[in-house]
């Protein structure tokens, strides 16, 4: 037992973002993690995230130039920084060991703090449905919610020996660039900063031209 246990987690969505909040949020991000001791291997990562978040301020139009075309420039190079905020997001929950100091040292917003007489162990992970929204090669799969997990692991493969596996901080994970018209094979798994799970058992579907997708099997 484990008195006064809190978990700790770290605001990833980014769904709805404005320039004029989220470039300082992300120039803080890189100046804490660079040459941060807690997180000694995020090197490769920050270099990344370094690059896109210069090529998005470099892309926000003027006052008085804000053309459609330049706005869309933005817009994209800032969905390019979203996608390396969340993977520098990822390594620091699972480096920081759930540590509030570590947390707080990296420059990310604390999002929740859930409170507890003891960690909660994480559970046999299972998915839930798979579904499409329209956009082409492009796999929904949502996932049983789990307190404990951080992140949310989705693999897939076409022959059962290659994987790709995709990470998302919450149990609906999205996956691109799916192969259509062939039956894809799906798994998941939970992870936090002690440990993760096995890979669930694997559920078969397709992607077809009309963007629906149809579980075959559990």
């Amino acid at each position: 037992m484990i008195d006064n246990y809190q978990e700790y987690n770290l605001r990833l969505g980014y769904k709805k973002v404005y320039d004029k909040t989220f470039v300082p949020l992300c120039q803080g991000v890189v100046a804490s993690l660079t040459d941060n001791p807690n997180f000694p291997n995020i090197a490769p990562i920050l270099t990344e995230l370094t690059t896109a978040v210069n090529e998005y301020l470099a892309a926000i139009p003027t006052k008085l130039d804000k053309s459609t075309a330049k706005i869309t420039i933005k817009d994209n190079k800032r969905t390019i920084v979203k996608f390396w905020m969340q993977k520098a997001g990822f390594y620091v929950l699972l480096e920081s060991d759930n540590i509030l100091t570590k947390l707080e040292s990296s420059g990310f917003e604390i999002m929740k703090v859930a409170g507890g007489s003891a960690p909660v162990e994480l559970p046999m992970p299972v998915i839930l449905s798979m579904s499409a929204n329209g956009t082409p090669r492009q796999l929904i799969v949502r996932c049983k919610v789990a307190k404990a997990a951080k992140l949310y692991d989705v693999r897939t493969s076409i022959d059962k020996v290659n994987w790709t596996t995709t990470t998302n901080y919450t149990s609906k994970v999205i996956v691109n660039n799916m192969t259509p018209e062939v039956t894809i094979y799906v798994q998941l798994r939970y992870r936090n900063a002690d440990h993760e799970t096995p890979w669930s058992a694997t559920i078969e579907t397709r992607i077809f031209d009309s963007a629906i997708a149809l579980p075959i099997a559990n």
